[in-house]
């Protein structure tokens, strides 16, 4: 993110998944297996904790 709040990895994340949202919103029969997802848990995990952190600090 260009003002740095998120780390650069964490943006990309960010962006990957939103990618992956749009797709399945207007692609038929998109599926994700759990060779897909998996891996990218811990990820999302530290995503969503950042991401609560910068709700916290914007109050």
């Amino acid at each position: 993110m260009k003002n740095g709040l998120l780390e650069k990895e964490l943006a990309k994340l960010f962006s990957h998944l939103f990618d992956w949202r749009q797709e399945t919103d207007y692609a038929d029969f998109i599926e994700f297996d759990e060779d897909t997802v998996r891996p990218l848990l811990t990820s999302v995990r530290e995503l969503n904790k950042r991401l609560d952190e910068l709700i916290e600090n914007a109050r």
